[in-house]
């Protein structure tokens, strides 16, 4: 009995290792089968490669990108936002050089200058700019803080001499009278402070309009001389225009149309006409130059030289609408035909000033006198007051008579 026991046991041992052998090896098998698994799609396999060295020329993935794929890009959180895209024509980046944007990514990116931008999404987003002429002869669309001009009606005797003062100080000096040994304009204009002229408009080649002009042109610079240019053989008037040459001066051919600026005044010529001088028996008065002298705001003055009917006349045909003024120089010293009612009409002013001293021609014609006093219109004249101010404040203005001069 005990050694049937045996037996059972040995037998039974026998049988459990050779169970566990089977079971070792099947272990084995199993665990070489894991090993042996390759990965699939479904499976998620993480791979570590080592950095390649950098390259020459690395490739950039966003360096290909257009402007349409940036476009698209645009807006969506998940991919770059639109200021770290690379331009496509971008040279790829070399070894050793520091990364830095593009000049046109820059904070602060070149705009093209442009007179009007003064923001840069402004000047980006500005319409299109219409080319308008520049206009630089006009008069201010605002009136400046003091639009104030004077106006001296100067005692030169039988002749016509005016000196206009600007509100920033500025002359100009309208004639200059007849040939004076005593030089009455240049102690006048010495007396108001002149010491230089921004320019002398001569009306015509008559020497009680110019004579006194080569001792002012020896004591007061001027910018440039406006005149007509209106032909003449008048030897002493060919010398005023020599003096003028020899001083450096410009000279400035002007007439209707010739307009041009100075402070706070516009001078508008009106004639003798750009068509062409006026044919008359007397073409040297009929072709005066005309000027319409006007501030701000519109208080306006006519001087006109020694116009008369026929050069009156071609005026009014051109300009019967445009010559409205509150100042008028009365034509040619009080002349009988310097001063008609169609003049009156249309140039309709409040005040009128006769340049005129002793003479012989019967100046200022009574008939002239009266045509004045029917339409209301207040004269003044050098010969009984001598030299008359005109002192314009933007719309108003006062008149002294009692000048020492």
């Amino acid at each position: 009995m005990p050694s049937r026991i045996i037996v059972f046991l040995a037998s039974a041992v026998s049988i459990l290792g050779f169970i566990l052998l089977i079971s070792l090896a099947g272990g084995c098998s199993s665990t070489a089968k894991k090993i042996d698994h390759q990965p699939t799609e479904q499976d998620q396999v993480f791979t570590y490669e080592p950095m390649p060295e950098i390259m020459e020329d690395v490739w950039d993935p966003l360096t290909d990108l257009t402007e349409e794929v940036a476009t698209d890009l645009a807006g969506d959180p998940g991919k770059p936002p639109e200021d770290l895209l690379v331009p496509k024509d971008t040279p790829p980046i070399k070894k050793d050089e520091g990364v830095s944007p593009p000049p046109e990514f820059t904070d602060t990116p070149d705009i093209p200058s442009h007179p009007e931008a003064t923001d840069t999404k402004e000047a980006i987003d500005a319409p299109d700019i219409i080319d308008i002429p520049v206009v630089t002869d006009t008069k201010e669309v605002t009136p400046p803080p003091q639009d104030d001009y004077t106006i001296f009606f100067i005692n030169v005797g039988q002749g016509d001499s005016m000196l206009i003062k600007t509100n920033q100080g500025h002359y100009v000096l309208i004639d200059a009278g007849p040939p004076d040994k005593d030089n009455t304009l240049n102690a006048f204009l010495t007396a108001k402070g002149v010491t230089d002229l921004a320019t002398i408009i001569l009306s015509h080649p008559h020497q009680d309009h110019y004579g006194e002009l080569p001792d002012v042109l020896d004591a007061f610079p001027a910018a440039s001389f406006r005149y007509a240019n209106y032909p003449s053989k008048n030897v002493t008037y060919q010398a005023v225009l020599d003096a003028v040459d020899a001083k450096g001066i410009p000279r400035i051919v002007t007439k209707e149309g010739t307009v041009f600026n100075l402070d706070n005044l516009s001078f508008t010529f009106l004639h003798p006409p750009l068509s062409g001088f006026v044919s008359s028996a007397d073409g040297e008065n009929d072709n005066s130059l005309t000027v319409k002298v006007c501030n701000v705001s519109l208080l306006c003055f006519l001087a006109g030289g020694d116009l008369e009917a026929d050069g009156i006349d071609a005026l009014l045909a051109n300009h019967s609408t445009a010559i409205d003024v509150e100042l008028l120089k009365v034509h040619h010293h009080g002349s009988l035909p310097g001063t008609t009612q169609s003049l009156l009409d249309a140039t309709t002013p409040s005040a009128a000033f006769i340049l005129v001293g002793p003479n012989g021609y019967g100046h200022p014609s009574p008939s002239t006198l009266q045509l004045l006093k029917s339409n209301g219109i207040t004269t003044y004249r050098t010969d009984t007051a001598g030299s008359i101010g005109v002192y314009i404040t933007s719309s108003t203005y006062a008149i002294d008579t009692s000048l020492p001069y």
